[in-house]
């Protein structure tokens, strides 16, 4: 299963969701702490998150442009932004309008990075290898995010913000470096045919500007079609309610940890221990979903986290320990719903159309999130950020029985049994 490239593509991978995971962490505490105004860490959260609504524009590019090239672009990008931001620290030049500018743009680069890694994974692996290959780079992603999430925000507590933004540029220089050892020419390996690789510059020589618009906006609808079949609309209405909710808690989440911790080190912890939650999952998604049917495990996980999220919530003020192990546990189960979407997805997808399907889906399901993140900051002035909190536990307990309502959902077999033909 594996090879280089696979594991030069994780590597790479994890190095840019760590830059990624670092600058918001850095950015929304920093803006919570000098502002103190619920409604700028929801505008921050808001422009983190806007350019996922249009995340299905870069589909037919990822699709028609050679891939590699295209993550070391995106992450070029974001290195050169973390330059900008710490350059004006240093001269302490600070100004809202200064992250009103970039934060859009590093987030247009960040979202065109995930789904580009996503469609190099089928490339690099053969169908039956996807699952655990999804399960490892979760694993490797979150594993080594969860350890620096608490390293922020203990940075961020005790150290001057350039140094942290100094950390952030020398994990992006680290994450270019890394993109420069995949193969820019690779081949396809999960059938005998070759990828169709294409550069920028040989797209617009073989055909004329007029021809390159046609087939993109040829590809976005081929996109389209294959989205709003009542199928995939069913299994992506779950996550489009669920990421409302999350886009509330988690603008909410500087001011939580300020209200139950005193400081940013309570931030990286409460993200430390909800990424070791998701962990676990990605560990042993592979063993439960080979005893049980996809259909009864997404509603189960839904379920169960959404269940355990609330006893976090109720207890968080007192029983600190065992709120904390209800939030490792209900992420738990959070981590087995992303790998089991992956995977399900990747499966009935053709490869050939998995980077447009992709960002199709993501910004489907993200079209909650800015107004999640709007919303978040004007329910704090009705409810307490505690109330905004069960708000998303709830979402999911309600979503595990919609899991459960729906036929075509509850029927789903086992996922080496789940075939595009029988299940579309």
């Amino acid at each position: 299963m594996l090879n280089k490239n696979f594991l030069s593509l994780i590597s790479s991978t994890v190095a840019i969701n760590l830059g990624d995971s670092f600058f918001y962490i850095t950015i929304m505490w920093y803006i919570h702490y000098r502002y103190g105004n619920p409604m700028y860490t929801a505008l921050m959260g808001f422009l983190f998150t806007i350019p996922e609504l249009f995340s299905f524009l870069f589909g037919p590019i990822i699709d028609k442009l050679n891939k590699v090239k295209l993550l070391r672009l995106s992450c070029f990008i974001q290195m050169l932004i973390v330059f900008i931001v710490l350059f004006a620290s240093i001269s302490d030049n600070w100004m809202i309008g200064l992250f009103i500018f970039f934060i859009p743009i590093f987030a247009i680069a960040s979202e065109s990075s995930y789904p580009t890694g996503l469609a190099l994974l089928p490339v690099f692996l053969r169908k039956n290898d996807l699952l655990k290959g999804n399960a490892i780079a979760s694993f490797a992603n979150t594993g080594i995010d969860l350890i620096f999430n608490a390293v922020a925000g203990l940075l961020i507590s005790v150290v001057a913000v350039q140094i942290i933004f100094s950390i952030n540029l020398s994990i992006f220089i680290l994450a270019f470096s890394l993109t420069l050892l995949l193969r820019s020419n690779y081949k396809k390996i999960s059938n005998s045919d070759e990828e169709a690789v294409i550069d920028a510059e040989d797209l617009f020589k073989s055909s004329s500007a007029t021809e390159t618009i046609k087939e993109y906006l040829y590809d976005l609808l081929d996109g389209f079609a294959f989205i709003k079949q009542k199928f995939i609309l069913k299994l992506l209405l779950p996550l489009l309610v669920l990421n409302l909710f999350f886009a509330m808690m988690k603008v909410n989440m500087p001011l939580f940890s300020d209200n139950h911790f005193g400081s940013a080190l309570g931030f990286g912890l409460i993200l430390s221990f909800y990424a070791i939650g998701t962990m676990v999952g990605s560990i042993i998604v592979n063993v439960v979903i080979s005893k049980i049917t996809v259909g009864r495990l997404i509603g189960f996980c839904f379920l169960f986290s959404g269940t355990l999220w609330i006893l976090f919530v109720f207890l968080i003020d007192f029983n600190f320990l065992m709120s904390i192990l209800f939030l490792v546990f209900s992420s738990t189960f959070m981590g087995m719903i992303n790998i089991i979407y992956m995977t399900l997805f990747q499966k009935i997808t053709p490869i050939e159309s998995l980077g447009k399907v992709t960002t199709f889906n993501m910004s489907l399901i993200s079209a909650a999130i800015p107004l999640g993140s709007i919303l978040g900051g004007v329910v704090t002035l009705v409810f307490a950020v505690n109330t905004i909190f069960l708000f998303y536990g709830i979402g999911h307990f309600i979503l595990g029985l919609y899991a459960f309502c729906i036929k075509q959902i509850r029927s789903l077999p086992k996922m080496e049994q789940i075939d595009a033909k029988q299940v579309l």
